[in-house]
């Protein structure tokens, strides 16, 4: 398993007004403006160690990070979600593949027993294989 996708640029497309850096983003923002969904493209760059990261969206609603896969991430970007959700307190789905013909992975939270198995954080993520959220489908 690879830790960092060594080539993940897609094809560039413009929808809205908004310069996506992939097909692919640009169709989940079209199909959440089906779904009458508030998004934010690209919001805000997060350091994370040695990295940065930038989310490819917030949604406004349900309020939650959303990251476009093409498909299963690798994991470097497991690790960089991971700790996106902790440093702010937030869920983060990933939306793997084409809207309604891909899949999604949820953050799913969990508290440490212990402070001795982790002194930094008193809780964790890991991500788990969910059908789409209900605030994801046309209502």
């Amino acid at each position: 398993m690879t830790s960092f996708r060594k080539d993940a640029r897609g094809k560039r497309t413009r929808y809205d007004g908004v310069l996506f850096r992939s097909r692919l983003e640009a169709r989940w923002a079209r199909h959440f403006d089906v779904v009458g969904l508030r998004w934010s493209y690209e919001p805000l760059e997060y350091r994370c160690g040695p990295y940065t990261y930038l989310p490819d969206f917030w949604m406004r609603g349900p309020d939650c990070y959303v990251e476009i896969k093409p498909d299963e991430p690798v994991t470097g970007e497991y690790w960089m979600a991971m700790n996106l959700a902790l440093f702010s307190n937030s869920n983060l789905f990933f939306l793997v593949g084409k809207p309604g013909e891909g899949y999604c992975l949820e953050s799913v939270w969990y508290d440490f027993p212990s402070p001795l198995l982790n002194p930094i954080y008193d809780r964790t993520v890991t991500f788990v294989e969910q059908p789409y959220p209900s605030w994801l489908r046309l209502r």
